[in-house]
């Protein structure tokens, strides 16, 4: 039995042949919406239509051969599916055109041209749409296997670099909107500070980047019955990215902020190393296949000579109003940041200024994000750095702090290394004056 023929069959046998009845005569606009849509949507128009919504349709296409399931849904799209239809195409027509619009339209269908016009919006329709719907589904798989990758247990990186040093340090970790929890680290013991009682662990490392949290005896309380697995998958700035996985078998992403390093030198070296394994790992590098291998012979990315020098405090002039640019990319397109400030500074024994942005994206509460973006050029571009410039991210400084911008943590856009991304372009007034050999080198993969 062909399901889709008797469906169509069953749905149609009550249908009059036009979308949209004129049996009612009220005021003169939903007239020439009427006649509007009599003269471009047709009850086949439509079959075409449901027909591709199903076939993309997970539901649909999981039981569709059942048959109380089928037949419930043609008694359900026979009692209002084209009434509803012809209610959408009236709102669109309504929203997105003006009386004087479809009067144009009207005189334009009913011309000798009328025919061609409604032979593209058929082909646009019969055509176009199901191969975009193609597209966006493919798209939209693409999207969940990598989501897959990076949010489950099966995305599981064993990192070059040992971490159980490196995470010394600092942290804040955010459980809840209420609830921030103090954690210090260091060697194989934790300590976290949870609305004021101290909690004590037990580090133990099974690789790189894998370690158990152990419930240490002295607690005066067992918060951690049995031993649970982090396995951090990404760092980023100063944000360590892992997985936990309950004895249970289930598992919760989690993040620790990292607020005070044990040393300078720890904080590039994390800076360094969370890039390089960004690159190195299929799921987040924007490297080919060949080129990651290419990328891990050579041992990452080169980098400068660490140097304080290049960490300087700058005096910023806020902008009067935030003002929204739109920043040209390597692709041809605009992305959209504020103008936050302009920046002056002591570089290599003169002043310097670069403008700098901030992100216009929301946190998950809806307050504006804290992200500052600084793209420049400097002397070094196009020889021993990407010609396209370099890129510092930072968050505003608390209140009272200094703004301290450091070209050590300068970084390349994907461009500098591959096609198919776009990537800011630095503005002309940030193109510094001096070389700052600090921060990333360019790295030739091919």
């Amino acid at each position: 039995m062909n399901f889709k023929i008797t469906f169509f069959l069953f749905l149609f046998l009550s249908f009059s042949i036009s979308v949209f009845s004129q049996t009612e005569s009220a005021q003169s606009l939903d007239e020439k919406v009427t006649e509007l849509t009599n003269l471009l949507y047709t009850v086949e128009n439509f079959q075409q239509r449901l027909g591709t919504a199903l076939d993309n349709n997970e539901i649909f296409q999981a039981h569709q051969k059942e048959e109380k399931f089928y037949l419930d849904l043609v008694e359900l799209l026979r009692a209002d599916a084209l009434g509803s239809y012809a209610t959408i195409i009236k709102d669109a027509f309504i929203s997105e055109m003006t009386e004087p619009q479809m009067d144009s339209l009207i005189v334009a269908l009913q011309s000798p041209y009328g025919d061609v016009i409604k032979k593209a919006f058929v082909m646009d329709n019969t055509l176009v749409t199901p191969a975009l719907d193609l597209y966006v589904d493919t798209i939209l798989e693409e999207a969940l296997r990598k989501r897959k990758g990076r949010d489950s247990l099966l995305y599981v990186t064993e990192f070059e670099v040992d971490l159980s040093k490196l995470m010394d340090g600092e942290y804040t970790n955010t459980l809840t909107s209420d609830m921030v929890v103090q954690v210090t680290r260091s060697g194989n013991q934790q300590r976290e500070i949870l609305n004021g009682t101290q909690l004590n662990y037990d580090v133990k490392w099974n690789s790189n980047n894998q370690y158990s949290i152990v419930n240490s005896k002295d607690n005066p309380c067992t918060f951690i019955k049995e031993d649970i697995i982090a396995t951090v998958y990404e760092i980023e700035g100063n944000e360590f990215r892992f997985i936990v996985q309950f004895p249970d078998g289930h598992y919760e992403k989690s993040v620790l902020i990292k607020t005070s390093y044990t040393s300078y030198d720890q904080e590039i070296q994390t800076f360094q190393i969370g890039l390089n394994e960004k690159y190195q790992h299929p799921v987040t590098s924007p490297l080919s296949a060949a080129q990651i291998l290419a990328f891990k012979e050579l041992g990452g990315h080169p980098f400068y000579p660490l140097s304080k020098a290049y960490r300087v405090t700058a005096d910023i002039e806020l902008f009067d109003q935030f003002e929204d640019i739109n920043m040209s990319t390597s692709s041809g397109k605009e992305a959209t940041y504020q103008k936050y400030g302009r920046a002056t500074f002591k570089l290599n024994g003169a002043s310097h200024e670069l403008t700098i942005f901030r992100s216009v994206e929301l946190n998950d509460d809806g307050t504006q994000s804290n992200d500052l973006f600084i793209p420049f050029r400097d002397l070094t571009s196009g020889k021993e750095t990407y010609g396209g410039g370099r890129y510092i991210d930072m968050k505003i400084p608390d209140e009272g702090k200094a703004f301290i911008i450091d070209f050590n943590k300068a970084y390349h856009p994907y461009c500098a290394y591959t096609d198919g991304y776009s990537c800011p372009i630095p503005p002309s007034e940030n193109t510094l004056t001096t070389a700052v050999n600090a921060g990333i080198q360019l790295l030739k993969l091919d």
